[in-house]
């Protein structure tokens, strides 16, 4: 690629199915997470391994794993650049390593456990709109994710089709730092591990929002830039999670899905995936993943890169 990359997706796109991988530098090459399974991380790549091996200055090294390279398999990968090398954050009363890209608004932070009320710093310089975080270091433990849409007292849960659901003011973030005003597994808890991956909205690069659903084609939202890479879940429905980006489908419409909580392969929604305008995404018909009439949606749109 044309950057080293701190944030590797990989997804398996063909059969059979294969479960998403997540790969940071903060953690390291060696570590796995998977955001359709509750699982803690996995320490199942390095130099020389058969799965993830390294972040390099113009991409990364992948092995002969069926997860990452079999031979004819196809797959996809979605791609960060954060700060690089992960630097220690006190600004919160728990201390975090942090690779930042305060330009991008982006970044992945790592933490311990604690008491109620704790707050960890996040390493941007303004507020995150959309905070993911897993537990690391056990398993059974959802993935849980922040959307400042829905407010402090909801989440979505990344490897589950539910709803939001209500957790008062569970998290409250500002522009150093992140509250976990509540003690539990998924995001909270003292003698745990998390990793946390915090984005805001940047003018003519990133977006993230909300829009309802009309039932019907021309449901426009506006972002200010073409997106390369969109994430949307119905947040008032039970629906999977779904991604669609500008390299498996180059052209409009963008009908090939992935859903994040799901080790499905690729699924083609036929005359009801969306568009991607130049300031924006369309919506196709009525798919409950993406505007069933009068259900709530939240969505995560990114360019390729920043618009002039």
């Amino acid at each position: 690629m044309e950057f080293q990359p701190d944030l590797v997706w990989t997804k398996q796109r063909s059969s059979p199915s294969r479960d998403h991988l997540l790969n940071d530098s903060v953690r390291g090459a060696n570590k796995i997470l998977y955001p359709n399974l509750a699982n803690q991380e996995d320490t199942a790549g390095g130099v020389g391994s058969a799965y993830f091996n390294s972040f390099d200055s113009n991409g990364y090294t992948i092995g002969s794993s069926n997860y990452y390279n079999g031979s004819g398999l196809d797959y996809v990968s979605w791609n960060w650049k954060a700060g690089g090398d992960d630097v220690l954050n006190q600004e919160g009363t728990v201390d975090s390593q942090v690779s930042a890209n305060v330009d991008a608004g982006f970044s992945i932070v790592t933490y311990g456990g604690s008491t109620s009320g704790a707050t960890v710093g996040h390493g941007l310089n303004s507020t995150p709109e959309v905070i993911i975080i897993k537990c690391t270091s056990n398993g059974s433990t959802n993935w849980i994710s922040y959307h400042q849409p829905i407010g402090d007292d909801y989440y979505l849960t990344l490897n589950q089709t539910i709803a939001k659901a209500n957790f008062s003011n569970w998290l409250q973030p500002n522009s150093t730092t992140f509250a976990l005003n509540q003690t539990f597994g998924n995001a909270n808890t003292s003698g745990r591990d998390y990793v946390a991956y915090c984005f805001h909205s940047v003018d003519g690069y990133s977006k993230m929002g909300s829009y309802v659903g009309t039932g019907g084609s021309g449901n426009s939202i506006v972002t200010g830039f073409r997106p390369a890479f969109l994430m949307v879940k119905n947040a008032t429905g039970g629906n999977s999670w779904v991604i669609f980006d500008n390299k498996r489908n180059p052209s409009n419409p963008k009908e090939d899905a992935l859903f994040p909580n799901a080790a499905d392969a690729e699924y083609t929604f036929s005359n009801a995936g969306v568009n991607f305008l130049s300031n924006g995404f369309s919506l196709i018909s009525n798919p409950g993943e993406t505007n069933s009439s009068g259900q709530t949606y939240i969505f995560l749109a990114i360019a390729a890169e920043p618009t002039p």
